[in-house]
């Protein structure tokens, strides 16, 4: 399945289906879940689904299908890997591992997709009915890297991969400025132990800025967390800078930020 650079559905030479989607604001067909979701067309009838619940539809109907290609030997999923399949030549989808379930982001062309692996590490492959799937992992932390963080390929996946935000505030006070950003997590049940109490406590993290349109109206600051204990996961954060420049500035003065599950209070909409 494809996104909207592909633009009609279609059926290739090995009698693959291939769907036109564009994004979307109704709320998912199967969770209910609102946000950026996917619709397309197909036998007349018009459909919508988020990102996991439209993984999970793809694998559902390739395993009924009898398309479960096994993976090399040895490798098992991590929160974090990539998987990479070419579904028409020159055309890769993109999948994320995160909250136990593989989640479609987008698709690129190859150049863009080599870009996308150069840095990371070969950790598994599957050859079969579906076509070559490539998994990848990231080779070390971050912060440990020779080359740059993030390059254009990069970005981009973080930035189609970001985490619904509902609101940021700031907590100004002597000794202790922070932000606190609420987000939508409805699709991240691993996030869960954001709202536990002292849950993520001695833990910590790794965060990487990165930037989007600097110098223009529509810029966009984004914050990548990667928790390494006492659990891990990765949580991609895009700020509107034109929207929250106050609370990104103290952010980065003071370095401190709180992100708790959202909505958040009422009373608290639109305060600084």
């Amino acid at each position: 399945m494809t996104s909207d650079e592909m633009d009609d559905n279609e059926i290739d030479d090995e009698g693959r289906l291939h769907l036109a989607m564009v994004p979307t604001n109704r709320p998912c067909m199967s969770c209910g879940a609102s946000g950026s979701n996917l619709q397309w067309r197909l036998s007349g009838r018009t459909y919508v689904l988020c990102r996991r619940c439209l993984s999970a539809f793809i694998e559902e109907t390739n395993q009924s299908l009898g398309a479960n290609d096994p993976v090399s030997s040895g490798y098992q999923a991590a929160e974090g890997d990539l998987y990479v399949h070419e579904v028409r030549p020159g055309w890769f989808n993109v999948h994320r591992y995160q909250g136990d379930a593989w989640e479609y982001v987008t698709v690129l062309q190859k150049p863009q997709a080599d870009q996308l692996v150069a840095g990371l590490q070969l950790v598994g492959e599957s050859q079969g009915i579906q076509g070559q799937r490539c998994y990848y992992r990231e080779i070390v932390a971050p912060a440990q890297r020779n080359t740059p963080m993030m390059d254009a390929a990069e970005i981009a996946l973080l930035l189609k991969a970001a985490i619904p935000i509902d609101d940021v505030d700031q907590m100004l006070a002597p000794g202790l400025s922070f932000i606190v950003i609420w987000i939508d997590i409805s699709e991240r049940p691993d996030l869960q132990v954001l709202a536990e109490k002292d849950g993520l406590a001695d833990g910590y993290s790794i965060c990487t800025y990165f930037y989007a349109n600097p110098g223009k109206r529509n810029m966009r600051l984004g914050l990548r967390v990667e928790m390494r204990q006492p659990v891990h996961f990765v949580l991609p954060l895009v700020f509107k800078v034109s929207e929250y420049i106050d609370q990104l500035a103290t952010m980065s003065e003071y370095g401190n930020f709180w992100v708790v599950p959202g909505p958040p209070p009422a009373h608290l909409v639109g305060s600084t």
